[in-house]
C-alpha cells in the first residue's frame, strides 16, 4: 500500500456518522470511533472471531467515505436502492483499504450485523437516551432485533444485560 492509499484510509475514517439524523447528528461520532467500537464488542462477546471478521467489522464502513450513508429509515423503505448502495459502498471499501473485501460465513455475517448495530444502539441510548426512547425513532424495533440476533448467536444475556444498563442509565 502507497502512502497515498495509506493517508486516503486514514482520512476514510474521519467521516462522520448519523448526518441525517437532526438529534444524533452533532455527536461527533466517527466511522473509525463506531468500527473501533463494534470490534471491541464483537471481541468482548465473541473472543474467537476469525482474523477475516474481525478486519471485516473494523473496515465495514470506510466505504461510506467515498458513496456516503444511507439512513436506516430509507434502508427499510427503498430495499432495492439501498442493495445497490451497499455494493458501491462494498466496492468503495475495497478501493480505500486496497483489498477484497473477506469471504464471511453466514453466521460471521450475523456477527458483524450484531455487533454493528449493537454498537448504534449503545452509542444512542448513551448520547442521546431521550432518541433513543422516542417512539418514532425506531430504536425500540432494532432492540427487539438486537435480542433475536444475540439468542441466534448464543449471547442473548449479555446483550440485553447490556442494552438494559444502558437504557436505565446505570453507567
Amino acid at each position: 500500500m502507497t502512502t497515498h492509499e495509506l493517508s486516503v484510509l486514514y482520512l476514510a475514517n474521519q467521516v462522520r456518522r448519523w448526518h441525517a439524523n437532526p438529534v444524533m447528528a452533532g455527536t461527533g461520532q466517527t466511522i473509525a470511533d463506531h468500527q473501533c467500537r463494534a470490534t471491541q464488542l464483537l471481541l468482548a462477546l465473541h473472543p474467537l472471531a476469525s482474523p477475516q471478521l474481525i478486519w471485516a467489522v473494523l473496515h465495514h464502513d470506510v466505504g461510506e467515505s467515498v458513496v456516503g450513508d444511507l439512513p436506516q429509515p430509507f434502508k427499510v423503505a427503498f430495499p432495492d436502492l439501498a442493495a445497490d448502495h451497499a455494493a458501491a459502498e462494498t466496492e468503495a471499501l475495497e478501493r480505500v483499504t486496497g483489498r477484497d473485501f473477506p469471504w464471511l460465513t453466514e453466521t460471521e455475517w450475523r456477527w458483524l450485523k450484531l455487533v454493528d448495530r449493537l454498537e448504534a444502539a449503545t452509542f444512542v441510548a448513551f448520547h442521546a437516551p431521550q432518541e433513543y426512547e422516542r417512539i418514532s425513532s425506531g430504536w425500540k424495533a432494532t432492540e427487539r432485533d438486537l435480542l433475536a440476533r444475540a439468542a441466534v448467536l448464543l449471547v442473548l444475556d449479555p446483550v440485553s444485560d447490556l442494552i438494559c444498563y444502558l437504557r436505565a442509565g446505570a453507567w
